[in-house]
């Protein structure tokens, strides 16, 4: 694979940066980027020590992203889809240290939270370059039960749609396998009974599915919570209820086409932490990753976790986005 042409200086590269650790945990597609190989020689070459970490197998992520903080990085890095993004959170959290930033490269499916902190853009030099030498934004980091996420924990046909979506499908299709396999579910699944509470809000009954959301976007780029900000110190909750099956068709054009948080088929709230009880139980992802149980808690850490986002391109409030990067 041809390396990638030396950019012009750009917003993302700060020069005379003091030198930084960083670990870089990389799955299957990250470590077979001759570019990423090449730009790691590059950051080492401006005086920044790096470390390679290969993921190879579930959990991993947690295991080295709390080695790497208890060893002194600055930066762990999660060259992954939002699974390993959720696995290397959960592993900083486990290691006390507060100030390790997360940066995060994208090599998934879905990459739903590296497309909300606008790292997108740019070249691969760029980014790496970015996470070595400028500075991270505090984020608010969410919690559901025992397990942290950093953009968005869902429960009911989407959780379930993410969970069931054979490798196969995602090889293949990428994000819009997430679409197809909801679909399915959709018009062939039940719905869930519940009851949700908040601390303004309480419903009970029939549903279809829920997000509480940190970040915007969810399978693959679909704008689930429109209105989140990520340090605004608020969970965001769409809920869906049933729907009879004539206004399928009018539900979705509102949800995956229009975004509309006033839409007639969703209960959009903003509150500081939910609560869902399911008595048949349930499944919910936290970040794409699986929950089963029947009582959950969805809440806000105290503290926030040093994040690499792009200011002016970043879910952020006002104040934080003017600041610059």
């Amino acid at each position: 694979m041809p390396q990638e042409e030396t950019p012009t200086p750009s917003q993302f590269a700060r020069v005379g940066a003091r030198p930084r650790t960083l670990w870089l945990l990389l799955n299957k597609k990250a470590l077979a980027d001759e570019v990423l190989r090449a730009t790691v020689d590059e950051v080492r070459a401006r005086g920044h020590a790096v470390e390679v970490c290969p993921i190879w197998e579930p959990t991993q992520a947690v295991r080295l992203a709390r080695l790497a903080a208890d060893s002194g990085a600055d930066v762990v890095v999660a060259a992954g889809g939002d699974g390993t993004v959720n696995e290397t959170l959960n592993g900083l959290h486990a290691s006390g240290r507060g100030e390790v930033a997360l940066g995060i490269l994208p090599y998934g499916t879905a990459n739903d939270f590296a497309r909300a902190t606008g790292l997108f853009e740019g070249t691969l030099r760029e980014r790496l370059l970015f996470m070595a030498e400028a500075q991270p934004v505090p984020l608010d980091v969410g919690s559901v039960n025992d397990r942290l996420f950093l953009n968005v924990a869902s429960g009911g046909i989407s959780a379930e749609a993410t969970t069931e979506t054979p490798r196969l499908y995602k090889e293949m299709l990428g994000a819009f396998a997430y679409s197809l396999v909801g679909f399915q579910k959709l018009f062939h699944d039940i719905e869930h009974t519940a009851e949700i509470r908040t601390p303004q809000w309480q419903w009970q009954g029939q549903m279809l599915f829920f997000v509480v959301a940190n970040g915007r976007y969810a399978g693959g780029g679909y704008q689930a919570a429109p209105k989140a900000l990520l340090n605004d110190g608020l969970l965001d909750l769409g809920l869906v209820p049933d729907v009879p099956p004539d206004e399928f068709p009018q539900m979705l054009a509102e949800l995956f086409i229009l975004a509309d948080v006033e839409s007639d088929y969703v209960q959009y709230l903003q509150v500081p932490w939910v609560e869902l009880t399911c008595p048949e139980g349930m499944q919910v992802n936290a970040d794409g990753e699986p929950l089963y149980g029947h009582e959950f808690r969805f809440e806000l850490l105290k503290e926030r976790r040093p994040v690499f986002v792009r200011r002016e391109a970043a879910p952020l409030k006002e104040s934080d986005r003017r600041r610059g990067g």
